[in-house]
C-alpha cells in the first residue's frame, strides 16, 4: 500500500541555522589507570591539531583540547540507562567501565571543509589507545560505547568512500506530552545541523528515520541541507548503507530554531515530509496542490516559471524577531536610481494574479524561495520596470559568530551572485555600514521584497510570523 505523509513541523519564529564550525568530543576509560604518559601519547597522535587550553569560538584550523580526570568526577555512566548505545561493549569492555579510575578526554573543533578528516585523524588516535590498553571509548556527543574491537568497525567505516554519514549520528525518538519527536544527535560532528521531526505517529517512527538518513546523507554530500530538498534515490550518492533513500520519492522542507545571543552550540532543523516510502510516483497533498495551482495562476499572469531554492543561514543575534523588516523600514533609494536593467523593461507592473496568502511560516518560506529563483530572477534579468527596486535579506557573521539579517538592494545578479548596496545599519556586524558595496549568494537568501514606483510592494511573506 501506497504510504502518504504530510508532516508539519511546530511553527517556530526563526530563519535557517547556521553552524560555525564541526565539534565532536571523545573520551578513552582507562584500564583502569592511563596517566600522563598515556595522555602525552595521545596529544602526539594529535600533532595534526593546533593544541589549545580552550576550543576557539569558530575553527579556523582543526583543534583539539585534551585533559586527564578521575573517573568520578568524569561520572561514569550506567550502563542500564544507556540501552542500545552500549552495544559496542562486549563483557570484557562491561568489565572495564566497573573498574575504570581515570578518563583520558579530548575535544574538537575544525572547518566544516575539514570535518570528515579531523574526524578520522582522531578517532584513529583514541582507537590506538583502545587497543594498546584494552580501554573503553565514549563518543561523547552520542553517548555511544565501544570496546578495542567494535571501534574498530566504527574506523572501517569512517574510513569508507564513499562516507555513509549515518557512521557518526545516532537517531532516536523521543516521547513529550503524548507525542513522538525523532531527532538526530551527531551531525554537529560534520559541522552540520541536527535533524528533528515533530509529531511523528508511532507506526511512522522507522519511515521518518529513513527520511532523516536520506537527508542527513544529502547534506553531507551537498555541504549542507537546502530549505527545499527534492528527496529520491537519485538525490543520494551513496549507492549502499543505511542512508540510501530508496524507496523515497517526495519533498523535505526545513525550518530552524532560533539561536540566542551568543551563537549557538547544536544548531537544529525542523523536518518536515511530503511524498511516499515506497518509489511509487508521487501524490501531492492538497496543501502542495494549492502552492501548484498559485504557480500555475501567476504562470498565466506574469509568463514567470517558479522553482525551489535554498535560504541557508541564522537569525539576528539576540533576537527571535524577523530578520525581514517591514518594507517601509527599508530607506528609500536615492533620488534619480531606477532598478536594474530598466532600458528593458514595460513602464509598470502590477501582478494581476492573486496568490493565496501562506497560513504558516513553512508556506512562506517555500513561497518565497519559489519566487526568487523563479519569477523573481526571471522578472530582474529580463529587467525591472524604472524605478522598482529588488532588495534581498541576507546573513552577514556577527562579532559574536551568530548571525545578523540585512537588507542588500541588488544591482546585479549573475548565476547564483547577487551584488549590491547594504541599506539596513548593522547593529552587530563590525565594519560594515550603509551604503557598502557587498555580495551575497542567492542559496542564503532568506526573503525578498520588489517595491515599485507606485509605493506597493511584493514579497516579505514571513515577515508576519516572525513578529
Amino acid at each position: 500500500m501506497i504510504a502518504t505523509l504530510l508532516l508539519f513541523t511546530a511553527l517556530h519564529a526563526a530563519p535557517p541555522g547556521f553552524v560555525p564550525d564541526a565539534r565532536f568530543s571523545l573520551a578513552l576509560y582507562c584500564n583502569p589507570t592511563c596517566g600522563d604518559a598515556m595522555l602525552q601519547e595521545l596529544e602526539q597522535s594529535l600533532s595534526d591539531f593546533e593544541a589549545r587550553a580552550t576550543l576557539p569560538r569558530t575553527a579556523r584550523t582543526p583543534t583539539a583540547i585534551t585533559g586527564l580526570t578521575d573517573a568520578a568526577s568524569w561520572k561514569v555512566p550506567d550502563l542500564e540507562t544507556l540501552g542500545s548505545l552500549a552495544d559496542g561493549l562486549g563483557p570484557q569492555g562491561e568489565a572495564v567501565m566497573g573498574r575504570c579510575e581515570e578518563v583520558l578526554m579530548a575535544s574538537f573543533a575544525s572547518p566544516t571543509q575539514q570535518a570528515l578528516p579531523s574526524l578520522r585523524a582522531a578517532y584513529s588516535a583514541f582507537g590506538q589507545l583502545a587497543v594498546s590498553t584494552g580501554g573503553v571509548v565514549e563518543e561523547v556527543f552520542t553517548s555511544r560505547l565501544f570496546d578495542a574491537s567494535s571501534f574498530g568497525e566504527l574506523l572501517q567505516a569512517l574510513a569508507a568512500d564513499p562516507f555513509d554519514a549515518t557512521t557518526i549520528y545516532v537517531v532516536e525518538p523521543i516521547e513529550d506530552d503524548g507525542t513522538i519527536e525523532i531527532s538526530t544527535t551527531g551531525l554537529r560532528a560534520l559541522g552540520l545541523q541536527e535533524l528533528r521531526m515533530d509529531h511523528v505517529a508511532p507506526e511512522q517512527i522507522e519511515d521518518m528515520a529513513a527520511v532523516i538518513n536520506a537527508l542527513a546523507q544529502i547534506a553531507f554530500e551537498g555541504g549542507g541541507l537546502q530549505t527545499i530538498t527534492q528527496i529520491s534515490e537519485q538525490a543520494v550518492t551513496l549507492p549502499m548503507g543505511q542512508a540510501r533513500a530508496v524507496g523515497l520519492l517526495g519533498q523535505a522542507t526545513a525550518s530552524y530554531v532560533a539561536p540566542r545571543l551568543g551563537g549557538l552550540r547544536n544548531p537544529v532543523a525542523l523536518v518536515q515530509y511530503q511524498g511516499l516510502f515506497d518509489a511509487a510516483p508521487l501524490h501531492d497533498s492538497s496543501w502542495y496542490d494549492s502552492l501548484l495551482g498559485m504557480e500555475s495562476s501567476q504562470n498565466q499572469a506574469t509568463t514567470a516559471s517558479k522553482s525551489a531554492s535554498e535560504p541557508l543561514a541564522g537569525p539576528q543575534p539576540g533576537q527571535e524577531t524577523s530578520p525581514t523588516a517591514p518594507a517601509e523600514a527599508i530607506p528609500a533609494a536615492p533620488a534619480q536610481e531606477t532598478g536594474a536593467s530598466s532600458a528593458a523593461a514595460p513602464a509598470s507592473e502590477t501582478p494581476t494574479a492573486q496568490a493565496p496568502v501562506p497560513s504558516t511560516l513553512e508556506e512562506a518560506m517555500l513561497i518565497s524561495a519559489r519566487n526568487l529563483s523563479g519569477s523573481v530572477r526571471q522578472r530582474y534579468q529580463a529587467g525591472l520596470p524604472a524605478g522598482t527596486r529588488l532588495l534581498v535579506s541576507a546573513p552577514f557573521e556577527a562579532r559574536d559568530q551568530s548571525i545578523e539579517y540585512l537588507w542588500v538592494e541588488v544591482e546585479s545578479w549573475e548565476g547564483s551572485t547577487l551584488r549590491g548596496t547594504m541599506r539596513s545599519t548593522p547593529t552587530w556586524v563590525d565594519g560594515l555600514l550603509p551604503g557598502d558595496q557587498v555580495e551575497v549568494s542567492q542559496e542564503v537568501v532568506y526573503d525578498y521584497i520588489l517595491k515599485f514606483p507606485d509605493g506597493h510592494t511584493e514579497g516579505n511573506l514571513t515577515e508576519r510570523f516572525l513578529q
